[in-house]
């Protein structure tokens, strides 16, 4: 073009010495140089028109738009570019043979040589670049930017849609492609081997570079699903990503994310997320390298980077590693043949290896469990330390966090959370926190059994009930605060809302506290007394020796004084209107003291007195005991009332004797 112009502009500078304007084949040139009747012709370079000089048509190269016959607004810039064209519209070809076989094609654009070398009837079609579109004929609606993009394009088309709508836009992009449909190409090569595959978007060098027959995939990044060739509906985003196999289904988020893949239906997002998976399916992982050496296990999930980093390793059996979820960032992380497990939170069950059926929410959950099966985890470090215990329940913050006990239950923050035991059952926060190798203790309410550590078969229920005993064991208290101040106490209980009170004696039980004014029942207190379980039975109960000893008192109680006593440890915050009714009540009994000191007189151990081990314990009577040397007393008293009779009947008869004898 360049060429011609100058030779042009010598023609006219050198004439323009002689003349104003020179024609040729007119002699009234409005021109400078004014050719007319012809095409121009400069060592064979046609410059003009085009054969039947159509006015809108522009052509410059040797035989351009050689045979046209209606064909307008063309322009071509080549050697015997749009060389067949007849009756084609509104055609660009600019390159040796551009365009060359086009006969009725409209509204096509070629640049490059070759470009749209064979279209004939095609429209609207783009190709700019060596040999780009070479092949196509009638397919319509396609780009091809590139040498050799769409090289292939509408060879064996027999349906209407076939090869149709497709773009290319690099070096060789979709260049086999022959009657596949819908597809997007960008970057060189890309696409370069599909040939009916249809609906493919691949973005990037090498993108689905050798998918031949694949569906409705899409690729964006260097050389993604790069040796997928028959895989359909699959999504890959990032270099490498999704770049091994045929699997179809599956998305790809990441570079080298789900690189090894040849199965369907997962998921990565994250770089080198399921880098190794070759055949496991349905696995969603979402993280840089989650899921990263899983290969063939399935029914997965990990969101969070490197969660599940090495499930699967070592997996023999078809249940090992599979239908694992992993939520946080090193979630479940050394997990390999460990199955059924779920884990949320950031490191929860991260060192778990061979343990199954865990379930983990919260920052370290079961962090360290290695071995242990069938926990349950609910709380920032709740079980963080077992490794190998089973079947726990820990639910609150640091719950259960102590150890490697089995079938423990912990419901609470910091419950149980020392605990290195089995069995035990602790809800509420702090309850049985201090346990260490206590077994089968229970304990429910606002530090319940909070000192515990040793103790076992212990139940706690209520705010602050037991919450001094360290190694006692068999004790249960129900109520807030119910339980003797006395620490290491066996086989005690206590019911009721402060019950219990400064007392240091085992195998207790008491009722109430100290405001109660009446213990009911539908029927009397019954007391086990089988003769069979009976040794050493005596009948050495004294009678009168001790009861005429006793004094019998009225007096009113003085449980403000007596709180003072049995309370000086316990929180004094429950208050009520009847608190102090109890002392307006006229009482009968007997002073404990007293009666110690009667039955010391009578050389009487008397079971109905307990005593105090030290100063600060109350005394207490036991009421019932008294019956025994009553019916003792009534016993003797029968005896010498038949005495006293026997002596009165003899008197009687004495004196009917005398009588008779006067």
């Amino acid at each position: 073009m360049k060429r011609i112009l100058i030779l042009l502009l010598i023609l006219v500078v050198g004439h323009s010495i002689k003349a104003q304007n020179v024609g040729i084949g007119t002699s009234i040139p409005s021109a400078k140089l004014e050719v007319s009747g012809g095409d121009a012709k400069v060592n064979t370079l046609t410059v003009g028109l085009g054969n039947n000089s159509i006015t809108t048509n522009t052509v410059v190269g040797y035989q351009a738009l050689q045979t046209n016959t209606t064909g307008s607004i063309n322009t071509t810039y080549g050697y015997r570019s749009l060389f067949s064209n007849t009756t084609g519209q509104e055609n660009l070809a600019q390159g040796y043979l551009a365009l060359f076989s086009n006969t009725t094609g409209n509204s096509n654009i070629a640049i490059g040589p070759h470009a749209l070398f064979n279209n004939t009837t095609a429209r609207n079609n783009v190709a700019i670049g060596v040999k780009a579109l070479y092949r196509n004929s009638d397919r319509s609606l396609l780009v091809a930017v590139g040498d050799s993009a769409l090289y292939n394009n509408g060879v064996g088309a027999t349906q209407y849609y076939h090869s149709s709508a497709n773009t290319a836009l690099g070096s060789k992009a979709l260049f086999e492609n022959t009657t596949g449909y819908y597809n997007t190409a960008t970057g060189a090569a890309a696409l370069m081997n599909n040939t009916i595959g249809s609906a493919n978007t691949a973005n990037g060098f090498d993108a689905l570079v050798f998918n031949t027959t694949g569906e409705g995939n899409t690729a964006h990044g260097y050389f993604s699903l790069g040796y997928n060739t028959t895989g359909n509906f699959n999504t890959a985003v990032g270099g490498f990503a999704l770049n091994n196999g045929n699997g179809s289904n599956n998305t790809a988020v990441g570079s080298t994310a789900l690189l090894q893949n040849q199965s369907s239906n997962n998921t990565a997002i994250g770089s080198a997320s399921l880098l190794n998976n070759t055949t496991g399916r349905n696995n969603v992982a979402i993280g840089v390298k989650a899921l990263y050496k899983n290969t063939d296990r399935s029914l997965l999930v990990a969101v969070g980077d490197s969660a599940l980093y090495n499930n699967g390793l070592g997996a023999t059996q078809y249940y090992h590693s599979s239908a694992n979820t992993a939520l946080g960032s090193k979630a479940l992380f050394d997990n390999t043949t460990g199955y059924y497990n779920t884990a949320t939170g950031a490191a929860a069950l991260m060192n778990n290896t061979i343990g199954l059926a865990n379930t983990a929410n919260g920052f370290d959950a079961l962090v360290f469990n290695t071995t242990g099966e069938g926990n349950t985890a609910h709380g920032y470090f709740s079980l963080g330390y077992n490794t190998t215990g089973n079947f726990n329940t820990a639910v609150g913050s640091s719950a259960l966090n102590g150890g490697n006990g089995s079938n423990n239950t912990a419901v609470g923050a910091t419950a149980l959370l020392q605990n290195q035991a089995s069995n035990n059952t602790a809800v509420g926060y702090s309850t049985l926190s201090k346990n260490t190798s206590g077994t089968a203790n229970t304990a429910m309410g606002y530090v319940s059994l909070v000192d515990n550590n040793t103790g076992s078969s212990n139940t706690g229920v209520g705010y602050g009930s037991i919450n001094n005993n360290t190694t006692g064991s068999f004790n249960s208290a129900f109520g807030r605060s119910a339980y003797f101040d006395a620490v290491n106490l066996d086989n005690t209980t206590c019911v009721g809302y402060n019950a219990g009170g400064f007392v240091e004696a085992s195998n207790r039980v008491e009722i109430g506290n100290t405001s109660v004014t009446v213990i009911a029942g539908q029927v009397g207190f019954s007391t086990y007394s089988d003769g069979r379980m009976k040794d050493n039975i005596r009948t050495d109960v004294p009678g009168l020796s001790f009861i005429t000893r006793l004094r019998p008192v009225t007096y009113n109680l003085n449980i403000h004084r007596q709180n003072e006593m049995v309370y000086p440890a316990k929180r004094k915050e429950g208050k009520w209107d009847s608190m102090y009714d109890i002392e307006k009540i006229r009482m009968t009994g007997f002073i404990a003291q007293e009666v110690e000191q009667a039955a010391k007189d009578a050389g009487f151990n008397f079971s109905g007195l307990q005593a105090p081990k030290d100063v600060t314990g109350l005394y207490s009577l036991r009421y019932s005991d008294f019956v025994m040397p009553l019916v003792k007393a009534v016993q003797e008293q029968e005896i010498t009332l038949q005495k006293q009779q026997q002596q009165i009947e003899e008197l009687k008869a004495l004196i009917n004797q005398l009588l008779k004898v006067k």
